[in-house]
């Protein structure tokens, strides 16, 4: 069985930026300081007996493993769809708002025929400002604009970075840290990398580390008063 390790990576101390800057939305994966607390108050203490009555539904946005981020009045997922992995964004009423490709989907070889349903998409979409940024299970890592889906920018890690394939694909869901954006390649030029949100350059990249990309999303916390990012390898 593989064994994990945590890795603490220190990078610039200034203070936190909330993705989106919206601390009752839910703009990336485990929300807002990532930390999965919610800011949303009158909640219910319990569902009624017969269940949450049921307002919609939608099966046009694939399948796989993403979860949702929700902005303002817009919900943004990612779906596995003809073996191609979108980016959908839906309104509140479930009405498909736009549907973007981000590259072919993962799915399992003849040899993991057990893995089959488990084929699909897996990071979940990370919205920041007015862009939707989303790294597909074959590492294309991309930028859409919130209001029409067109792809700003785009990088292919395993090209860029010398990476081998995470084993079921990446499942990361990209962080987001004032003007940098954070993820792990987990290649021979970069285990981890920070690029410029907005043109997707690479701005340092980590080759001290040599392991596998983790099945991980990275958080940010101040520990003994030094900011940090943590994530966690594949070993």
């Amino acid at each position: 069985m593989n064994s994990l390790r945590f890795i603490l990576i220190i990078i610039l101390s200034v203070p936190i930026v909330a993705q989106a800057g919206d601390k009752t939305g839910w703009p990336c994966f485990h929300g807002p300081e990532r930390d999965n607390l919610s800011a949303e108050t009158g909640l219910l203490d319990a569902w009624p007996d017969e269940g949450p009555k049921l307002l919609w539904t939608n099966s046009d946005i694939g399948y796989g493993y993403s979860t949702v981020a929700i902005v303002g009045d817009r919900i943004f997922t990612a779906g596995m769809i003809k073996k191609q992995t979108y980016v959908t964004v839906l309104d509140m009423d479930g009405k498909k708002l736009w549907q973007s490709l981000n590259g072919q989907s993962w799915e399992a070889s003849a040899r993991q025929s057990w893995a089959v349903p488990y084929s699909g998409s897996r990071g979940t979409p990370t919205v920041d400002g007015e862009v939707v940024y989303h790294l597909s299970e074959l590492g294309r890592l991309a930028a859409f604009d919130i209001e029409t889906g067109k792809e700003r920018w785009h990088l292919e890690l395993l090209k860029t970075f010398e990476a081998e394939r995470p084993e079921y694909g990446y499942s990361e869901s990209v962080l987001i840290h004032g003007n940098k954006l954070f993820c792990c390649p987990g290649g021979n030029k970069g285990y981890a990398a920070v690029f410029d949100k907005g043109t997707g350059r690479m701005l340092w990249a980590n080759t001290d580390i040599k392991d596998p990309a983790g099945n991980c999303s990275a958080i940010i916390a101040t520990i003994n008063e030094v900011e940090q990012i943590i994530t966690m390898s594949q070993k």
